[in-house]
C-alpha cells in the first residue's frame, strides 16, 4: 500500500508539472535521461508545446541542457559525442569568469581547447552566433594547429590575412547531417533528408476516416515492442511519427514481421489496413521498407511481395 501511495503522489505531481510547466518538465526529463523514449522524442514533444530547440552553443550551453527565456531550449555539451567533460566544464568556467567569447580566436586563446575538441564544436554549430560559416572556422582551426606549439597572440589571430582562408560557402544540408551524427538525433525534421516523396501516402490525422481501408503512410520509427502470439510466434508493435509531427501505432503479425524486419531508427514507407479499437486507430502492416535518405545510407532491398502489398 505504501508503495502504491508513493507512486500515486509522484504521478499527480508529474501531471501537475506537465500541465502547468510543460517545457521545464520535458527539459527535466531530458536532463534526467529517464523516461521510456529517447531524447529526440522528448524534443519533439517540447516543440509541440511551443519550445524552440537549439544546438549547443559555446556562449550559452552548460553541461546539461538549459532553458533560455520561456520557450528556448539550448542543448547541453553532454549531447556532443566525443566532447570531453573537463573541456566543457572549462569552457563554462572561463565564460563565467571573463564573459562571452567574441570570436573563434578569442575562444582558442582563452580555453586552449585541443584541435580535435574544437573541431567537434565547429561541426555541431556551437560557434554559429560568432561565425556561422563552419568551413571558414575549420580553416582557421587548421591554420592555428599548423603553428604547432607556438600559440599565436590574440592580435595575430584576429588579423589573419584573408588570402589564407578561401571563400567557401557552407552547405546547410551537410551541417544538419553533421549535427545528427554528433548529437545522435536530428534538430530538423528527419523527413527533410528523405530522397523521395510519397504522393499516395496519408497522414496519421486521416486514419480515422480510413478505417477498414488499405493505405500507405510514411513514418519515422520512434520505438518498437516485441512480444509473442498465443502460439509462441514473434510479433511486434511500433510507434511512429509522421511528417506533421503526429504519432501513430502499428502492429506487425508474425508472417509480416518475418518478411519485413525493423532495420533501425529511420524513415519507413508502410502499407497496411487501418483498424480501430476503443476509438483508437492502428495500422496492421502488410508491407514495409526503408526510404533512402540523402547522405545517410541506402534503401535496403525487400522481398518482391512488398510491391504487391503497396498497390493492393
Amino acid at each position: 500500500k505504501a508503495h502504491s501511495a508513493s507512486f500515486a503522489v509522484e504521478s499527480y505531481q508529474s501531471l501537475y508539472l506537465k500541465a502547468y510547466y510543460p517545457i521545464p518538465f520535458i527539459l527535466s526529463v531530458m536532463n534526467n535521461f529517464g523516461g521510456f523514449y529517447d531524447t529526440w522524442y522528448y524534443l519533439l514533444e517540447a516543440r509541440r508545446l511551443g519550445a524552440q530547440v537549439e544546438a549547443p552553443d559555446v556562449n550559452r550551453s552548460k553541461w546539461l541542457s538549459t532553458l533560455h527565456s520561456p520557450n528556448i531550449i539550448v542543448l547541453g555539451f553532454i549531447h556532443i559525442k566525443g566532447l570531453e567533460a573537463h573541456i566543457a566544464q572549462h569552457i563554462e568556467r572561463e565564460r563565467e569568469k571573463n564573459g562571452s567569447f567574441v570570436s573563434f580566436a578569442d575562444f582558442i586563446m582563452r580555453t586552449s581547447c585541443p584541435s580535435e575538441q574544437a573541431e567537434l564544436l565547429i561541426r555541431v554549430g556551437a560557434f554559429r552566433y560568432i561565425q556561422p560559416n563552419r568551413c571558414r572556422l575549420m580553416w582557421e582551426l587548421a591554420i592555428t594547429s599548423d603553428l604547432g606549439q607556438q600559440r599565436p597572440s590574440s592580435l595575430f589571430l584576429s588579423e589573419l590575412p584573408q588570402s589564407w582562408i578561401p571563400n567557401i560557402e557552407d552547405d546547410t544540408q551537410e551541417a544538419h547531417r553533421e549535427q545528427w551524427d554528433l548529437l545522435g538525433f536530428p534538430l530538423v525534421s528527419p523527413f527533410s533528408f528523405v530522397g523521395k516523396n510519397c504522393t499516395r501516402c496519408i497522414m496519421s490525422s486521416e486514419m480515422p476516416k480510413a478505417v477498414g481501408r488499405h493505405v500507405c503512410i510514411t513514418g519515422w520509427l520512434v520505438c518498437t515492442k516485441y512480444t509473442h502470439t498465443v502460439h509462441g510466434q514473434p510479433m511486434a508493435f511500433g510507434t511512429w511519427v509522421d511528417s506533421t509531427g503526429n504519432t501513430f501505432d502499428s502492429v506487425h503479425f508474425p508472417d509480416v514481421l518475418q518478411r519485413h524486419l525493423f532495420r533501425g531508427r529511420t524513415v519507413y514507407h508502410l502499407c497496411g489496413r487501418v483498424h480501430e479499437e476503443f476509438g483508437v486507430q492502428v495500422l496492421e502492416v502488410t508491407g514495409m521498407e526503408i526510404i533512402p535518405m540523402n547522405g545517410r545510407g541506402s534503401q535496403i532491398p525487400q522481398p518482391a511481395t512488398y510491391q504487391n502489398e503497396c498497390i493492393r
